[in-house]
């Protein structure tokens, strides 16, 4: 009996661990992507972090649905540090920046996008970055 819990435990166990090793990568790209199918924005491309977003892994550009011409960007980060620092640099200059600043310190992501987006672009974003 004690070595058919055993054996199961440790099937449950490895099954756990496979899942959890299988799980998708959060990523600027990924986050876009889900701004892009929530009907928020088009368009991602791959830019250069540079200015606030310097210390930045990846970012990624995209155009806003509803403010023809303006657009947001997805960062994502390799640690911590570099996270902080960023969303530090963005809230220090939030009057040019404006309020959709979306981030989440665990994923390491952080959303900006163009003061003209609605409030509700602007909370769906945030429940994109929230998960």
């Amino acid at each position: 009996m004690i070595f058919k819990c055993a054996a199961s435990f440790l099937f449950f166990g490895v099954l756990f661990l496979l899942g959890c090793s299988l799980e998708k990568t959060i990523s600027a790209a990924s986050v876009c992507d889900k701004i892009v199918a929530a009907g928020i924005g088009k368009n991602c491309t791959r830019d250069k972090p540079m200015a606030l977003g310097a210390r930045a892994r990846n970012k990624y550009n995209f155009d806003l649905t509803g403010v023809p011409g303006k657009g947001g960007a997805v960062f994502d980060f390799s640690t911590q540090e570099d996270y902080n620092a960023t969303v530090n640099a963005f809230a220090e200059v939030a009057f040019l920046a404006g309020p959709h600043r979306y981030g989440n310190s665990k994923t390491k992501i952080f959303v900006q996008m163009n003061s003209g987006a609605s409030l509700n672009d602007g909370d769906l974003v945030k429940n994109i970055v929230e998960k």
